[in-house]
């Protein structure tokens, strides 16, 4: 598993040009748009970045087996789930539980410690999840329907956090009306607004792309006004 991590990460890829379960969380409708209908314009990733990119999926890979060695249940890995026609992949169902591991910045693990994501999720982890959940509903290994959760590890100091979340009919029915909106949009022959504005750089009086922009692939052909 780990030697496919290091392949995939040195291949190149094409742009995929279709929705996919892991950018459904976007609350920017233009990045869906042009992943969808314009993905050649997305950035190729600098080495640096597919580097941080391998030593997350690295890292992920080694909690699921120091779980499995500890006695978990590990099931389902990178299972292919389908919802309204788009496919994704989970990252796995831990003793009946559907599970999604992050790797994060020190920084980064407060919102899994102090449990926030319903309050501070800029890039959509729970409404991925919720996905993920919507296309496993029927599944048997998944025994404990109502929660999800998130097992974070702190790339830098090596901290674990189990941050969980119940989860209802009503998310469900907002993740197939947000999703189908989705599919709405990049179908449809407009290109939406913008998602996110410029934040103000300290006090000089400039400006900046907020936290969700500057992550983007798309943020030159966004931005380029």
């Amino acid at each position: 598993a780990l030697a496919n991590h290091v392949k995939f990460a040195m291949a190149k890829r094409e742009p995929k040009g279709h929705l996919r379960g892991s950018i459904i969380g976007t609350e920017c409708e233009r990045k869906l748009y042009y992943s969808v209908n314009t993905p050649e314009d997305a950035e190729p990733f600098p080495p640096q970045v597919n580097f941080k990119f391998l030593y997350g999926n690295l890292i992920e890979e080694m909690v699921l087996f120091l779980a499995q060695q500890a006695g978990h249940s590990v099931e389902k890995r990178e299972h292919k789930v389908e919802v309204e026609g788009v496919e994704g992949h989970i990252d796995a169902v831990i003793d009946g539980v559907l599970i999604d591991v992050k790797s994060a910045s020190g920084r980064a693990m407060d919102k899994f410690k102090e449990h926030r994501l319903e309050e501070d999720d800029p890039f959509g982890y729970l409404k991925q999840i919720d996905f993920y959940r919507e296309g496993m509903k029927d599944d048997p290994s998944i025994s404990i329907k109502g929660s999800v959760g998130f097992l974070a590890v702190n790339k830098e100091s090596g901290g674990l956090v189990l941050d969980m979340y119940r989860r209802s009919d009503a998310d469900a029915k907002a993740l197939l009306s947000s999703l189908r909106s989705s599919i709405s949009v990049v179908a449809g022959p407009d290109e939406p607004p913008r998602g996110f504005s410029a934040v103000p750089d300290g006090s000089s009086g400039n400006l900046k792309l907020c936290t969700q922009c500057s992550y983007c692939a798309f943020k030159d052909k966004c931005w380029q006004d």
